[in-house]
């Protein structure tokens, strides 16, 4: 018990930061990972956020792998599940308040590079913890073996799915 309170104190600091990455990168308006540009075309469909349309695919897929593969869901796969979605809608909000209406070309670029460094801070803080993995890398781990190949070919896969589902969006 100890050692998941103490992993969940770790890993908690993480989520902000990751949330933030995905904000800077929504802000900008250039685009974002897969998985986050699938939740901006949820968003854009039903009217929820982009952090709630997070929450709802993290929370699909939790409860898939809890009938599925069980084995996969961690503590890390709850706090992020939980946790993700409404960090991404806080800091969108925050910066928006900050930057609001066009930004010249020079701030787009900054918020790129801000989200791209918020983005590597929030994983090199979350993965060692080994908390578990997210929902997004227990498809990702699956799909790979399914295909009987690595975990970067079964994330590519489901980036392509991703990238499919977010223009049909």
């Amino acid at each position: 018990m100890n050692s998941y309170l103490r992993k969940t104190l770790v890993m908690l600091p993480a989520l902000p930061i990751l949330g933030t990455g995905a904000s800077f990168f929504l802000i900008a308006g250039q685009g974002t990972d897969p998985f986050t540009s699938f939740q901006q075309g949820i968003s854009l469909r039903t009217g929820l956020s982009v952090g709630t349309a997070s929450l709802l695919m993290n929370i699909l897929i939790l409860v898939f792998f809890f009938f599925y593969k069980r084995k996969l869901i961690g503590l890390g796969a709850i706090i992020c599940t939980f946790g993700i979605g409404p960090c991404i809608d806080l800091s969108s909000s925050i910066l928006h308040q900050l930057f609001p209406g066009p930004q010249p070309p020079y701030m787009i670029v900054l918020f790129m590079v801000a989200g791209l460094i918020f983005k590597v801070v929030g994983l090199s803080y979350y993965l060692p913890v080994g908390a578990g993995i997210q929902p997004l890398d227990m498809v990702a781990t699956e799909l790979g073996h399914l295909v009987k190949k690595s975990y970067g070919v079964g994330l590519t896969i489901f980036y392509l799915i991703l990238l499919l589902g977010a223009f049909l969006l």
